[in-house]
């Protein structure tokens, strides 16, 4: 593969593993397994063989797709089930901090590879971009719009006026009622009066009669 990218001109891609690199791997994957088996036969521990054999397979998993991250990460996993016994455990550490090493240093050469722009071309594309957005911003302003069913509103219109509340006249027995009332309390207020005035002059001539009485009495 690395081959052939050379003969190309391409670089390989950075999250790509060699194969020098999938060979490790497949050595640490057995290594892994085969103490796993031994060390958890050894202690009488069943989960401890459980999981270094889960492990082992994830790792096995990454390494045949040949992703160096995916790879690093099982490598983490695996070491954390087989952290039992220390040197595989060191080792599958190390062999996934190289992995994940290597991933940055491929990256670092990929972009040193691709070619940088000087800073006037940098302008020009910037000059460029900004002149497509103005572009684009006028031919937005420039559509019509839509076109509106509504009548064109009159600057001389005025709103009609309210029509004013008409009150209902009252009809000609409703007149009559209210004169009739307002007769009668006439009438009941003279004949007050009236009477008001006579048991004035009656008491008026009580208290005079009285008064001579006394004096001829006297």
């Amino acid at each position: 593969m690395k081959e052939a990218n050379q003969d190309t001109g391409e670089l390989p891609r950075p999250t790509r593993m060699l194969r020098l690199e999938q060979q490790i791997g497949y050595v640490m994957a057995g290594v892994s397994l085969a103490t796993s088996v031994t060390l958890g036969a050894r202690l009488h521990n069943t989960l401890l063989t459980v999981a270094g054999v889960l492990g082992t397979i994830v790792f096995l998993i990454a390494v045949r797709r040949g992703h160096r991250i995916f790879t690093a990460l099982a490598g983490f996993l695996c070491a954390l089930a087989i952290s039992t016994y220390f040197p595989i455990e060191i080792a599958m550490l190390i062999y996934s901090g190289y992995l994940m090493m290597r991933t940055s240093n491929a990256q670092g050469k990929l972009r040193r590879s691709q070619p940088q722009m000087s800073r006037a071309e940098r302008q020009e594309a910037n000059a460029a971009r900004i002149a497509a957005k103005r572009v684009s911003r006028n031919k937005r302003a420039a559509q019509p719009a839509p076109v509106s069913n509504k009548p064109p509103a009159n600057s001389r219109y005025t709103p009609p006026k309210p029509k004013p509340v008409r009150r209902s006249e009252p009809t000609k027995a409703v007149k009559a009622e209210k004169d009739d009332k307002t007769e009668k309390s006439d009438k009941m207020k003279s004949d007050k009066m009236k009477s008001d005035k006579i048991g004035m002059s009656d008491r008026i001539t009580k208290a005079i009669r009285k008064v001579r009485e006394s004096e001829t009495d006297g």
